[in-house]
């Protein structure tokens, strides 16, 4: 389960959408709802990857405490906290420095020490919080194909509303499946 708090993912804009779809920049009708699609097809560009595009803090929940947690977003740009559920309510793990951050892997994953000994938490639901930032840091390191991709999703939005019935995949499609980060856990 995550939450994602705070949020910044317009990898394309405006001018470079009505370029896409041959509207004329005098045109302005439209411009509300075309910067609704820019952040609709980032998110769901997000979603089916599980790719954070730019800047992402997100919390982060675990029923129990493990050596090794697998990161829903990813790339991971740093950890924040690990916090812990003990007696009802979270407080800061104070040994969270004693992790490594795993950035490399997709999933992005934190491994703690053998060393550290395992917290005491609730036996419950959500009883471990990670909050980390997720996402590239400036807009130029977000690769095209990418940006094409969330491109051709804002396009395709704005051309088909009436949600039409695919019978193939779509370029689109096959960039998403490419870039999607599976979980095994």
């Amino acid at each position: 389960m995550k939450k994602i708090t705070t949020h910044s993912i317009a990898v394309i804009t405006k001018t470079e959408l009505k370029l896409a779809l041959k509207i004329d920049d005098a045109f302005t009708a439209d411009d509300d709802y075309l910067d609704i699609l820019i952040v609709s097809a980032g998110r769901l560009f997000e979603k089916r990857t599980n790719l954070a595009l730019l800047d992402a803090t997100v919390e982060e929940y675990f029923d129990k405490f493990h050596r090794t947690f697998e990161l829903t977003m990813t790339p991971l740009q740093s950890l924040t906290t690990i916090e812990i559920r003990d007696g009802g309510s979270y407080s800061t793990w104070t040994h969270a420095s004693n992790v490594v951050e795993d950035d490399a892997s997709k999933p992005a994953r934190i491994h703690v020490f053998d060393t550290i000994s395992s917290p005491t938490v609730d036996n419950e639901a959500n009883c471990v919080k990670i909050t980390y930032i997720a996402g590239e840091t400036d807009i130029a390191d977000v690769e095209p194909l990418i940006k094409q991709a969330v491109l051709n999703i804002a396009v395709d939005m704005y051309q088909n509303r009436e949600d039409p019935v695919r019978e193939r995949k779509t370029a689109v499609d096959r960039i998403i499946s490419d870039y999607r980060v599976r979980s095994f856990a």
